[in-house]
């Protein structure tokens, strides 16, 4: 499926509202300016009308996808880490009781 610029989605917008809200209508239309192949298909001219009427915007912005989460790692960070992971061998070969003895 192709996306459209926000400009191109504000006239898929136009074309439907003047063709009497007609999906079809809409798409008739607008094959004679894109060409066959290139028009947007009715499912198409819908799913931006239902965003538009649920939006009040043009723009394709998506909604669902996730913001990257901060990954980077700091040196403070990797020192903690470190220095945790340090502890937690120290400890398990010292510990008494637990049959793990280090020698």
């Amino acid at each position: 499926m192709a996306s459209y610029p926000t400009e191109v989605r504000v006239e898929i917008i136009k074309y439907y509202y003047r063709n009497g809200e007609s999906f079809a209508a809409t798409a008739r239309h607008l094959r004679t300016l894109f060409g066959r192949n290139n028009a947007p298909t009715e499912n198409t001219i819908k799913r931006i009308v239902v965003k538009f009427e649920a939006t009040a915007s043009a723009a394709d912005e998506r909604s669902t996808v996730r913001e990257r989460q901060n990954t980077t790692r700091v040196p403070e960070t990797i020192e903690r880490e470190h220095f945790t992971a340090q502890l937690s061998t120290s400890s398990s070969k010292h510990h008494p009781g637990t049959g793990n003895h280090r020698t």
